[in-house]
């Protein structure tokens, strides 16, 4: 248990992603802190993804036979990129506590599975290669900064709906594993270890399908948003280049003349409508 014998990492990790934090959003007031805050989770990302593929350079051959029990202390860098993770998530869960409460679940979810992990001492190469695959999803998201257009937003969802989709591949394969270890790990590992091990898999897997969901949902209201708009300019712009013509007509009520000249009855009255157009 890295975090309770040597929390150095996690430390370091909170610190880090608070001075990153704090110097992107020291101008920004409201609204626009949600975009240093996504700009911070992009920074954990590309972290995520280096230190990941080290792990997994490192654990290749227990990748594939030994996922879901592999034992932590044997990877000491696997038991770093877990502490790493715990700073983030304690970063990102006081945003979720104070003001951005969008990702509170899902800060929890992360915050359980990390600290169990850690204490049950294995799982932990797994969660390595989930947490590399969601990352690759949301270091999608420099498409979009970098164009800030539909086109960019498109593209950002579908990479990050693709990498989900490698999620759920990854999933299946772990929860197949969880309940096919070595021979040799039944003796180490409870009756209870395969469940639990599933169902923090799962929990995953959900949290990050709501995470896209939810991208999914931005978008369509953004697009939504800017029809309505462009709707309304073309309006106003026909408006002003030619006025709409609208038809009215006016009721005319004019006296005959009936007997003596110069004289006029008040009846009968003959009654006309003519047309005007303004």
């Amino acid at each position: 248990m890295l975090l309770l014998c040597d929390p150095a990492a996690a430390i370091l990790s909170y610190s880090t992603y608070w001075a990153v934090y704090g110097a992107l959003s020291r101008h920004r007031r409201g609204r626009e802190r949600e975009k240093s805050l996504c700009v911070t989770q992009l920074v954990y990302s590309i972290q995520t993804i280096i230190v990941g593929c080290k792990c997994i350079f490192e654990g290749w051959d227990e990748l594939w036979t030994n996922t879901a029990f592999g034992y932590n202390p044997e990877l000491p860098l696997v038991e770093v990129h877990l502490n790493l993770s715990i700073g983030f998530v304690l970063y990102n869960l006081h945003h979720s506590l104070t003001w951005y409460r969008k990702g509170l679940l899902h800060d929890l979810i992360l915050l359980f599975r990390l600290v169990l992990s850690d204490m049950l001492e294995y799982y932990g190469l797994a969660m390595v290669v989930s947490s590399i695959i969601a990352s690759l999803g949301s270091a999608a998201y420099l498409l979009y900064i970098r164009k800030d257009t539909t086109r960019g937003h498109l593209e950002f969802i579908i990479c990050f709906g693709f990498s989900r989709l490698l999620l759920l591949f990854w999933t299946l394969f772990v929860v197949n594993k969880a309940f096919d270890p070595p021979r040799t790990q039944w003796r180490v590992i409870g009756v209870w270890s395969p469940p639990c091990v599933v169902a923090m898999q799962l929990l995953v897997f959900w949290a990050e399908i709501d995470s896209w969901g939810s991208q999914c949902r931005k978008f369509r209201r953004e697009q939504w948003r800017r029809y309505r708009t462009s709707i309304r300019n073309m309006r106003k712009k026909m408006e002003e280049e030619a006025p709409l013509k609208t038809p009215f007509f006016v009721t005319i009520k004019a006296r005959e003349k009936w007997g003596l000249a110069g004289l006029a009855s008040s009846s009968p009255r003959r009654v006309g409508r003519v047309k005007f157009e303004s």
